[in-house]
């Protein structure tokens, strides 16, 4: 072997261990935004299953209750209902304010499940106000069922009311919590229109 093939045959080993270590990996392209991308597709798992806990959770206990009431005295059952339903509205809307009760610190079942939290922008707990605020369309459903069980202890009138006022409210109701989903799905940081209301933000507990 000459001189000059033994000097290119030397260079290239030394290229190629060079090419091994720590430095080679800025000749490699990365995927710029991979890891928040990831991040923010974890929050969106996050939040629709701890939405779906929550809801699962006030939307059985409500039913359950109604149902045996309304199978003991159905008058009784229709005025009982309005009281379900408002409290549960009342549940939905203060779910996220600062408490402390055994396991949940601050969070509702479904977040407490999913490891995620609830904070301002700032990332500390929010108030009883911004609760009520993020929270308002998803409570819109138990608020229209309330005015829905009001209607139906008026025989005729009721009927009407229920056509007229209680249907077109509750598609109201369904159209806005749509929109909520599209929101966490398309915006930054998946902040639905509640969370920019009421300037919070979910992130990992």
């Amino acid at each position: 072997m000459s001189a000059s093939e033994k000097s290119s045959q030397e260079q290239a080993t030394q290229a190629s261990v060079s090419g091994s270590g720590p430095d080679s990996a800025a000749a490699k392209p990365v995927a710029s935004g991979g890891g928040v991308s990831f991040h923010l597709d974890q929050i969106l798992q996050k939040r629709l299953l701890a939405a779906f806990i929550d809801l699962v959770l006030v939307g059985v206990v409500a039913s359950v209750l109604i149902f045996i009431v309304t199978f003991i005295s159905p008058l009784i059952g229709a005025v009982f209902s309005f009281f379900v339903f408002a409290a549960a509205a009342v549940v939905v809307l203060i779910k996220d304010m600062p408490y402390k009760m055994g396991e949940l610190d601050s969070q509702s079942p479904g977040k407490k499940a999913m490891n995620i939290r609830v904070t301002d922008l700032q990332g500390s707990p929010i108030t009883l106000n911004q609760s009520v605020k993020r929270n308002f369309v998803l409570a819109m459903p138990y608020m229209v069922s309330a005015i829905g069980s009001l209607f139906a202890m008026i025989p005729i009138i009721g009927l009407v009311g229920t056509v007229l006022i209680v249907m077109p409210l509750m598609m109201i109701a369904f159209a806005a919590n749509c929109y909520e989903i599209y929101r966490i799905y398309s915006s930054e940081r998946n902040r639905r229109w509640g969370d920019e209301f009421a300037g919070t933000i979910v992130a990992w507990e």
